[in-house]
């Protein structure tokens, strides 16, 4: 971790977290946990790799895939004593932002992303590439050209590698409440999180709850 993490950050609660980063977190937790069980794992991670796998095209690429869910499983649960859950899972992307490895890893994650997507190798994804990442998650793709225009910053209707990875990048770093990339999916998977209140927030299940008193 940087010498200057704040003690803060170092033992974070969730009371101190930024609420539209955890609304993000949140939704990128739910997104991703395919079983269901409140945390990403590593069965939802290998069903992942299996579906974006479906999209390269050489072993090899598919491969280098899986590796690379391997170690998001790894480093979620780096340090972790006992069982993962839901709570934990959001305070350690908390801590991790401040990591200036796990940020060099997530921009290699985000690039291999856009690799995949660049099914055509053109150097850039259209608006049909990039819903293809929507369609993977389960996503609902009413909102996909809301990023996909925050994303593609020159306007030009290309995202670029760079353009994507640095927004993927700024999606789990950047906890600026007036920052724009706070994920039009939360508007679909957790509406009422705009109330920007504990409550409201983590009313969500029996998993939740013990944000309450957090």
């Amino acid at each position: 971790m940087s010498d200057k993490v704040s003690p803060q950050k170092h033992q974070p609660h969730i009371r101190d977290l930024s609420l539209i980063w955890m609304r993000k977190i949140m939704t990128f937790i739910d997104l991703q946990d395919i079983d269901k069980d409140g945390v990403i794992g590593y069965n939802d991670l290998m069903l992942l790799a299996d579906r974006f796998g479906k999209l390269v095209k050489s072993e090899k690429s598919k491969n280098e895939h899986i590796e690379i869910h391997r170690k998001r499983h790894k480093i979620l649960n780096e340090s972790s004593e006992g069982p993962m859950t839901f709570k934990k899972q959001i305070l350690k992307y908390w801590q991790l932002m401040d990591d200036p490895a796990i940020v060099e890893q997530w921009q290699k994650e985000s690039s291999g992303f856009f690799k995949i997507l660049d099914s055509k190798g053109n150097g850039y994804l259209s608006f049909d590439d990039f819903i293809v990442y929507w369609r993977v998650l389960g996503m609902d793709t009413r909102f996909a050209r809301m990023q996909f225009d925050y994303v593609n910053t020159n306007q030009d209707g290309l995202i670029t590698e760079e353009e994507f990875v640095k927004a993927r990048v700024e999606y789990f770093t950047n906890t600026d409440p007036n920052n724009q990339n706070q994920d039009p999916l939360s508007i679909e998977y957790f509406p009422y999180s705009f109330e920007i209140s504990l409550k409201s927030c983590f009313k969500l299940d029996f998993r939740r709850s013990e944000f309450l008193t957090t």
